[in-house]
């Protein structure tokens, strides 16, 4: 019989059991891939304590454990399938009971899952749980033959609640999937989708391009260890691939090289594989280019935002230059071609502050910025400084892009190659004309005197050759010294005229004698110039800056009568350099042409008023042309004083 003491110490141990120990309790967390807190329905397969030397990892508890084991609901996979896994973890100390005083971390890991890509998912990388169990769901994605899964054991950080340490245990399971079932062929890519012909040294298009496809089984995974095999869609001009057949890799991949021939081409690969049961499905690439790339000099071409920036006599001035190429068959050159630019004055570059830009997002083009500065150009002779030059106006300047590739002949044959006795053209080094008159100045010992790029590196200036300079030629051709070593320099060049900054000037011409005349406004009787018949009336007015050129970009004239009906032109300047040919008109600026008839009931004066504000808004110059006015009639239909 139990002795008062005795009895209280079993109940009050009873209930210290019953609520979980009297180390503070147990604390069991479901969640995702944890099996929950569950009734014990006692004590026999847990373990509350805190202090545990030897967690393990298996399936069953107790005597039943298997220590290293994992369960998975289904061994056999199809391809594409998928299996639930679960561990118990538990102390082997305390007779392999389950672990519920304490969370531990889970890993999960399997040859197929660190495949790149991977052939196989879990439901979750990792797993925190002190519920003792440890379930996640396995999904077969290109996985074949047998797979091992691991499970992995970690202690958790008092802090934070992650994992920590080394691997205290691991568990293993084989999982067989079946092969899957080849469900299509798809392209992939063609890096780059456009080639240069053979023989073209040109960094910025390759010649050889990496054509990719994908095998995937009927639940869109990849499939490796599929062969391929390709073939060409058209293989004119010499076009080949590296390798006629291919094994995909771990991403379903194969891939194969196409190898461009010697003429412009457009081609594309056909790729074959076999289903399962043997059925034969091919897919094609997209189009592959195989062209020269190369500029062309009838195709390269430079061009100014603004041809009349107010830049005369104000620094900094900014005008966007842009030079666009292309080549033989008018394709935009590729990525990566650079175009250099030489300015007579002022300095020009690109976003690096060099002279040149590089073309980019395939469109063919690239932009610099001219900025004004420096000694403006003078009239030949009268540079200040006493330098040689050829300019031929005060403040005409020009701009000269240029880059290598091809100077251009006619195919007569459509073979893409020169061949003898075909029109071509060439083309002497590159020089900055600076007056634009066609051909290289020279100086009095008869050295050029106009900037110019020495290709040949040999001190000297070259004219053009007599034999076509590009690559593309025939054997026969390159027999007659045809397609010399080497590139020409493909260029173009413009003029912008550096008006004056807020400067404009009036001018009035009337014709005289059949030829347009400057008239001052003070001289001029707008009656006096009416057409006998029409009684109409017609004359110019010219627009100039300071320096007698066209006013600054933005300038613009108004014109309004007061006793005259005004026709013609008026409003902004042109955005040109100014040349003018009418006969008897200065030789720049900006003409505007004005007709103009008296209004039959108009009374009192008479009069034509101009308004022309400069493109910097600072100026506005301002002009009146006058008409007189007839005394009235009498009874007779005389005039009266």
């Amino acid at each position: 019989m139990y002795k008062p003491m005795t009895l209280l110490a079993l109940l009050l141990a009873g209930f210290l059991t019953a609520c979980g120990g009297s180390d503070g309790g147990s604390v069991v967390q479901g969640g995702d891939g944890t099996a929950g807190s569950e009734d014990t329905g006692g004590t026999d397969d847990v373990t509350t304590g805190t202090e545990i030397a030897a967690p393990r990892l298996g399936t069953g508890v107790g005597s039943s454990f298997n220590e290293g084991a994992l369960e998975a609901t289904v061994t056999n996979l199809s391809a594409g399938g998928t299996t639930q896994i679960k561990a118990n973890i538990v102390d082997s100390d305390s007779g392999n009971r389950k672990i519920v005083s304490k969370p531990y971390a889970v890993v999960f890991s399997s040859r197929c899952s660190g495949a790149d890509p991977a052939q196989a998912v879990f439901s979750k990388d990792e797993i925190i749980t002190s519920s003792g169990e440890v379930v996640v769901t396995y999904e077969a994605r290109g996985c074949r033959d047998q797979d091992v899964v691991t499970f992995r054991l970690y202690d958790t950080s008092e802090e934070g609640g992650g994992r920590t340490g080394d691997a205290l245990h691991t568990a293993t399971t084989v999982l067989t999937v079946e092969p899957p079932e080849t469900g299509a062929i798809e392209f992939a890519t063609a890096e780059p989708s456009s080639i240069s012909v053979s023989g073209i040294a040109n960094t910025s298009l390759p010649k050889l391009s990496r054509v990719t496809f994908r095998v995937l089984d009927n639940n869109a995974n990849p499939i490796s260890g599929k062969q391929v095999d390709f073939e060409l869609t058209n293989a004119s001009g010499g076009i080949t691939l590296s390798l006629d057949s291919a094994v995909t890799n771990e991403a379903g991949e194969a891939f194969t090289i196409l190898r461009s021939g010697t003429s412009h081409a457009i081609t594309s690969v056909k790729a074959t594989t076999t289903t399962n049961d043997g059925t034969v499905i091919s897919t094609e690439s997209a189009p592959i280019s195989v062209t020269t790339g190369l500029p062309r000099q009838d195709k390269f071409s430079i061009s100014a935002e603004v041809l009349n920036p107010g830049a005369y006599n104000k620094d900094n001035v900014e005008v966007g230059i842009t030079a666009a190429a292309a080549d033989a068959l008018g394709n935009p050159v590729p990525d990566g071609t650079q175009f250099n630019f030489i300015t007579e004055n002022g300095r020009i570059g690109g976003d690096s502050n060099s002279g040149s830009c590089t073309v980019s997002n395939g469109a063919g083009s690239c932009s610099v910025t001219w900025r004004s500065s420096g000694i403006r150009p003078f009239f030949e002779g009268s540079h200040p400084d006493g330098l040689q030059t050829v300019n031929e106006r005060i403040a005409m300047t020009t701009i000269v892009a240029y880059t290598l590739g091809e100077s251009g002949f006619t195919d007569q044959n459509a073979n893409y190659l020169y061949d003898p006795g075909e029109p071509f053209v060439s083309w002497p080094e590159v020089y900055v004309d600076d007056n634009f008159n066609g051909e290289i100045d020279k100086g009095t010992n008869g050295k050029p005197v106009e900037a110019f790029i020495d290709i040949g590196n040999v001190g000297s200036y070259d004219e053009a050759p007599t034999v076509y300079q590009g690559v593309q030629c025939t054997q026969a051709a390159r027999d007659q010294g045809h397609c010399p070593p080497g590139l020409v320099h493909v260029r173009d060049s413009l003029r912008i005229v550096q008006s004056v900054y807020d400067s404009v000037v009036i001018r009035f011409f009337f014709q005289r004698n059949g030829t347009w005349t400057e008239v001052s406004p003070r001289e001029i009787n707008l009656e006096d110039e009416l057409d006998d018949e029409s009684k109409r009336g017609v004359f110019y007015v010219v627009l100039q800056d300071a320096n007698g050129n066209i006013p600054e970009s933005g300038t613009s004239l108004a014109v309004s009568g007061e006793g005259y009906e005004v026709f013609g032109a008026s409003g902004d300047v042109p955005n040109t350099i100014g040349k003018l040919s009418v006969p008897g008109l200065p030789a720049y600026g900006a003409a505007y042409i004005v007709r103009y008839k008296p209004e039959p009931d108009a009374e009192g004066e008479r009069k034509i008023e101009f308004t022309a504000p400069s493109g910097s808004g600072g100026l506005t110059a301002k002009e009146r042309l006058d008409g007189t006015v007839p005394p009235p009639e009498d009874e007779d239909g005389n005039n009266t004083p």
